[in-house]
């Protein structure tokens, strides 16, 4: 065939041909640890203690498989990122604009620290609360609430000096990190691979695994028996999860495609597939949006 042709702007690269029976496990999901701090009584994010628990968790995240991200160096110059104050919605808008790499799962973190007294004594505890989002498709993954399985004593003097209890938490650090990294891991696995089985929504076989991601692929100049046709070989795709069909009026279709495969194979796939088809067409691609054209 000739004429047809990929060109994928991603992160500054492009990228040329493969055969969409390739596996979709080429890399692990990108992650991306964000700290939330918009209620004043937890521990603020730019804090030494919140930090060193951030620290922590993706140390022991990588350790268990997972490629984390650092917050820091991914959205150094962004001014979103100097706020103290940061919500949920904050972070997912964040996430859903870094293109290099793009982040497939967001974990955002609130900390707070808790007092309770005890005769002479006082007890510090402190409660991990946070989320796991799918950036792509905006779906949740999971949530935990964790506090130390035992709280730390201190002095009653202690308790009111904000400095001495972030200190008293902060010297434990390690021990909520390894908690909060078990849930994390689970659940993450567990979206990962929600199907034991290997059957996709259509029935067809998957063996792949890896966060679900959405993309919008629109088709212009086929036909409708070429997109019926399409359609049909999409969902043999690896990674394959569903497909909707947005619109599909004369000669022009769209339709969001969901799937567990790697960026840059689903992007190949799609050249491929033309050319299987022998259909002269462009493939074009900008992060999770491909337009596919007729000559």
């Amino acid at each position: 065939m000739r004429g047809c042709f990929i060109w994928v702007v991603a992160a500054g690269f492009g990228y040329l041909v493969a055969a969409y029976p390739f596996s979709g496990l080429a890399e692990p999901p990108n992650i991306l640890i964000m700290g939330e701090d918009r209620d004043r009584a937890s521990i603020p994010r730019n804090s030494p203690i919140f930090e060193r628990i951030v620290s922590a968790i993706s140390s022991h995240l990588g350790e268990e498989g997972f490629r984390i991200k650092d917050e820091k160096s991914i959205l150094k110059g962004n001014f979103i990122k100097r706020r103290v104050s940061r919500s949920t919605d904050d972070s997912l808008q964040i996430a859903k604009e870094i293109s290099n790499p793009t982040i497939d799962a967001l974990i955002t973190i609130s900390i707070h620290p808790e007092i309770g007294d005890s005769g002479k004594k006082s007890q510090v505890n402190a409660l991990a609360t946070g989320r796991i989002l799918n950036v792509s498709t905006g779906d949740h993954i999971g949530n935990f609430d964790i506090r130390f399985p035992q709280s730390i004593t201190v002095s009653q003097s202690c308790v009111v000096h904000r400095e001495c209890v972030l200190k008293a938490i902060g010297d434990r650090t390690h021990v909520i990190a390894e908690l909060i990294v078990v849930a994390l891991a689970r659940q993450l696995r567990s979206a990962m691979n929600p199907d034991r089985s290997g059957q996709n929504i259509a029935g067809v076989g998957s063996q792949e695994s890896g966060i679900l991601k959405a993309y919008r692929l629109t088709f212009d100049n086929l036909s409708q028996s070429e997109f019926s046709l399409i359609e049909t070989e999409l969902e043999k795709f690896p990674g394959y999860h569903s497909h909707t069909v947005n619109k599909n009026i004369l000669r022009h279709a769209d339709l969001t495609y969901e799937t567990r495969s790697a960026d840059v194979l689903v992007k190949r796939n799609l050249l491929r597939l033309m050319d299987t088809l022998d259909i002269d067409a462009s493939v074009r691609c900008l992060k999770s949006t491909c337009s596919i054209t007729r000559f």
